[in-house]
């Protein structure tokens, strides 16, 4: 079934999330972010190099993709940046929902302006009931406001340009390039931005005082996550359109939930199991 890189990438994006909040705890944001793509680069080199060497994919040096991708990768990399510095002034229940709807917004858009996709009565209906959903699934806080912070709303919206961006034009490199050039040229450049602000960042010591504890061995999971999360998420532009992949793409929402509930015993409300309930539904009409 061709759900299945989905369902896997979303699975490890989830979890990768999820761990976080481990190396958080006792390292700088910057320090755990050069310590993942590192293990991510790594992974991807060697599965290249394994790849040509056994003549698994073809490579044509194909400067305009590899240009493409490194611009594209940057453009990502100014989403997370602005995302997480967004984090710093407002709590992720508000943050997460707000730039995960705009970002569908502007990518739908941008599909349908330059992929010339079809927005049809049934996606609409889809898009639609997904954004119910994303808010049932975040309906179990205290913190709604009538007013949210005004740095942590530009930095939400400037996050969302960004991811929404990123997240359209990825598929022209990878047609271009190949899934494991692209995702390499991705992660190599996301750990070259990494590298450079660390060089600049006051903790930047810390990096080579780290210990096998618990926050590193998490931040090597974490890297092995992220890498075949990049893997099955590049592949699965070649499976779906953007349209369905833009709604396929909320499913990614569950996980935070279910780790809540399996690891911090923590019981969903009955509008979280409705807004997961809405999400499988609408998956389920757009695979089938």
């Amino acid at each position: 079934m061709k759900i299945l890189p989905v369902l896997g990438y979303l699975l490890c994006f989830g979890i990768a999330d999820c761990l976080w909040v481990y190396p958080n705890k006792k390292l700088p944001v910057i320090v755990s972010m050069t310590v993942r793509s590192i293990v991510t680069c790594l992974l991807f080199a060697i599965l290249f190099a394994i790849a040509v060497n056994y003549s698994l994919i073809t490579w044509h040096f194909n400067i305009k993709g590899i240009l493409t991708a490194i611009e594209i990768s940057c453009i990502s990399y100014g989403g997370l940046y602005c995302y997480v510095k967004s984090l710093q002034y407002e709590q992720v229940s508000i943050m997460a929902p707000i730039t995960t709807i705009l970002t569908s917004l502007i990518s739908v858009v941008l599909s349908i302006v330059f992929y010339s996709e079809v927005l049809t009565l049934k996606i609409l209906a889809c898009l639609i009931a997904a954004f119910i959903g994303i808010i049932l699934c975040f309906s179990k806080t205290n913190t709604i406001k009538s007013k949210i912070n005004t740095k942590a709303a530009l930095l939400c919206v400037i996050a969302a340009i960004c991811w929404g961006v990123s997240y359209t034009f990825f598929k022209s490199p990878i047609n271009k390039l190949g899934v494991i050039p692209f995702s390499l040229i991705l992660e190599s450049t996301i750990l070259l931005i990494n590298i450079l602000l660390l060089l600049i960042d006051k903790d930047r010591k810390t990096i080579l005082s780290l210990k096998p504890d618990k926050p590193t061995f998490s931040l090597l999971l974490i890297g092995f996550l992220i890498f075949l999360g990049t893997l099955l998420n590049s592949y699965s532009y070649n499976l779906f359109i953007l349209l369905h992949l833009n709604i396929l793409n909320k499913l990614g929402i569950i996980i935070p939930i279910a780790y809540g509930v399996i690891f911090l015993r923590e019981r969903p409300s009955y509008l979280q199991i409705s807004g997961v309930l809405v999400l499988a539904v609408i998956s389920l009409i757009i695979v089938f």
